[in-house]
């Protein structure tokens, strides 16, 4: 079975078009780290000690399994 001339221009043309559509589009909007406003960050140090980053402070939260509370120290600049 021949494929003609016009058919491979269509496809052509199609393939082209959408080659231009899938690379040629960019984001809507910017993208945004964090759930927690963009000025709050956890880091963990160890098995269960995380630093809690705010508003260029931090502070060093040790947490345990067991049923024990969760120990933080002051906020530090």
């Amino acid at each position: 079975m021949k494929i003609d001339t016009y058919t491979k221009v269509l496809l052509t043309g199609i393939f082209l078009f959408l080659g231009v559509i899938a690379f040629d589009l960019k984001p809507d909007i910017e993208a945004q780290a964090g759930i927690m406003g963009g000025n709050e960050m956890i880091a963990v140090d160890s098995e269960n000690t995380v630093f809690h980053m705010k508003d260029g402070k931090v502070r060093r939260c040790i947490y345990f399994v067991r049923g024990e509370r969760t120990k933080c120290t002051a906020w530090n600049n």
